[in-house]
This record gives C-alpha cells, structure tokens and sequence, in this order.
C-alpha cells in the first residue's frame, strides 16, 4: 500500500501541469485580461499599461514559461480584483467550501445507505418502489432548479430558513441538501444493488442456516461485504460533487472556492482562476487516493502492489 501510495503520488505533479496548462492556454485564447477587465471607458493607455504588468505584452511562450516558473514557487501572482496573492485568497475560501462539502457528504451518505438498504430489504414491494422511483427522479433533477425551489418554499413562502449567506447553522441548511441531492440518489440505488447481490452469497446462507437474526446479518455479514461499490462511488463522484458545488455556491452566495472561480471567470481574474483550478484538481485526485486506500483496507483481497 506504501508503494501504492508513491506511486500515485508521483504522478500528481505531471496531473496538475495538465491542467495548469490547459487553464492557462484558454483564458489567454478566450480574450485579453487586461481589455476584459478595465472598464469600457478605459483608454489605450490604461490598457497598454495593464498589459505590461500583467506581462501580456510578451509572446504566449514568453509568458508561458513565466507562468510554470511563478507555478513551481507557487506564486499564482496577484488578483485583478482583490489585489492580494491569488493562492492566499483560494486558500481562504477553502474552509467554507470543505464545511459545504462535508456536511453534503455525511447527509448523502446517511440518506444514501439508509435508503438503500430499506429498498433492499422491502424488494419489489410498494416502500421499495416508491424509493427507487424517489431515487431516479432525484438522478434527473438540475441542482439549481432544486435550490430555487428550496429557496422559494423554506426561506420565501415558510421563512423557516435564510435565502443566502453565512452565519449559523440555519444558513448551511439549505445549500447542504441541494448538493446532497447531486449524489444522495444515485447512492441510494447502488447500495440496494450491492446489498441486493450480497445477499445472494453463499455466506449469508449459512449464516441464516445458524438462526443468526436477519439485522444481525443485514448489518455485520452483508453491509461490510457491499461497502466496495459504494466506496469506489464517492471516489468517482469528487470531481462531480466540486462541479454541484459552484452552482450551489452560486445560488445560495455561499463565500467558498465555487463563487469566487465563478466570479474570477467572469472578470478574467486570470491568477485566481489558475489558483482555484489547481487546488480543486488537487482535492480530487487525493479524494480519489483515499478511497483507493480505504478500499483496501475494507476488502483485504485488493492488491493495491
């Protein structure tokens, strides 16, 4: 596992030069930051004069191999619009973005297993259905269009809850269970197909044949047994789930990495775009590695070597 580990470790730097290179290639194909950014009103001069600071006077190979030479001392460079270092302020979004995902997570995963395990064990039966059919709808379902719908019935029409924003609990409502919902139904029918098919195995027959109560065996023989797929799922739905959460973010003026890359794309706030990129890149791929990991460690017949 420790081989494992360097191994994919080694290969996160060549993954984020990728990605680095691509974010920088299209910003600067996709329009000139320094014409972008300055008001309409602006003169030639004022554009020329923002063009030398940013360096954009220089050839797109000039600025290429100053920008991966900044990248190496992890100098993202200044942002347009907070004039601060890009990296510093990514890095204090990161908390509210973390607090967002998290609280999304456990909830998808409580409504998830629980969901699923009730479809399981009242198969082809009316709680069973009507949970599948819960489950699939929830799979075609826009997150923004969920949101507003929240908005409008809890904070608009009931009051119950805050529309936007920070703050206490009431505040992180809302937003959590938009973004459970990106991945809630999804865990919801692979935990029914994996406790479904590990319940067919040879093992939960002889357990049964010993008089081992049915929850007994549902919890400690046929749960641990099917934790593989649904592992693998939350691995494989990171990159997906850090997408859900900049609609999220935007809908609900949550202050995480979401809102602010959004808002840095449209002002062609180059640094913190670049910077938000590659720190939501290196949250997925060691997303990704932890659940390799912790695959292993549930199911001892992987060979991560």
């Amino acid at each position: 596992m420790f081989q494992f580990t360097i191994r994919q470790l080694v290969t996160v730097p060549i993954t984020l030069l990728l990605v680095v290179t691509a974010t920088f290639f299209v910003l600067r194909l996709t329009g000139d930051p320094a014409t972008l950014y300055l008001d309409v009103t602006a003169t030639p001069e004022q554009i020329e004069t923002l063009r030398r600071q940013l360096g954009l006077d220089k050839t797109l190979i000039v600025q290429y191999g100053w920008f991966l030479t900044d990248i190496l001392t992890l100098d993202f460079g200044r942002s347009l619009q907070f004039q601060a270092p890009a990296l510093d302020i990514v890095v204090s979004r990161l908390g509210a973005t973390f607090e967002l995902i998290g609280t999304a997570l456990v909830l998808a995963l409580v409504l998830g297993l629980i969901g699923g395990l009730v479809s399981a064990i009242y198969q082809d039966r009316w709680l069973d259905m009507a949970i599948s059919t819960f489950a699939v709808a929830g799979q075609s379902m826009p997150s923004f269009w969920l949101g507003i719908l929240l908005v409008q019935l809890f904070a608009l029409n009931l009051g119950w809850l805050p529309t936007s924003g920070t703050g206490g609990i009431e505040h992180l409502i809302l937003p959590a269970i938009t973004l459970a919902a990106f991945i809630a139904p999804n865990l919801i029918l692979i935990t029914r197909t994996a406790v479904l098919e590990a319940s067919t195995d040879q093992y939960v027959t002889t357990a049964r044949a010993k008089g081992l109560k049915n929850g007994y065996i549902l919890l400690c023989h046929v749960l641990p047994n099917a934790l593989n797929p649904i592992i693998s799922f939350f691995g494989l739905q990171m990159g997906r789930l850090v997408g859900g959460s900049v609609v999220t973010e935007t809908i609900f003026a949550w202050p995480g990495i979401g809102r602010l890359m959004i808002g840095a794309v449209y002002q062609r706030d180059v640094p913190v775009v670049v910077a938000t990129v590659t720190v939501t890149c290196l949250a997925i791929i060691l997303a990704n590695l932890l659940a390799d990991l912790l695959l292993a460690l549930v199911d001892p017949r992987i060979n991560l070597e």
